[in-house]
């Protein structure tokens, strides 16, 4: 229990990716498309922490048929995005500042 305990306080005190990447969105773009994203990150976290609860992820993932259709459009979309990802690495890295910091 006291693994179990320490594990939930790292996790705790911790920021994770969601924290990290509303702090660069807000530094880069300005805390209007900032409180855009959060909006974006609250909403998905909480349908997806509702789907988990109702049980329905257990359910999808229970059912061969789904889970066989599911595992190839999952890696296809992984593989999509992780080929967009660098696209706008031009965009962000020629990102100038309008004021002097």
């Amino acid at each position: 229990m006291f693994t179990f305990a320490l594990a939930v306080f790292l996790l705790i005190i911790t920021p994770g990716p969601g924290v990290m990447s509303l702090a660069g969105v807000g530094a880069a773009f300005g805390w209007r498309q900032g409180i855009e994203y959060l909006g974006g990150l609250f909403i998905g976290t909480n349908v997806v922490c509702l789907a988990v609860i109702s049980g329905l992820a257990a359910i999808v993932l229970a059912d061969t048929v789904i889970r066989t259709f599911c595992s190839p459009s999952r890696r296809r979309i992984s593989l999509i995005l992780l080929s967009e990802l660098p696209l706008p690495l031009p965009k962000l890295l020629s990102f100038q500042c309008r004021r002097p910091v």
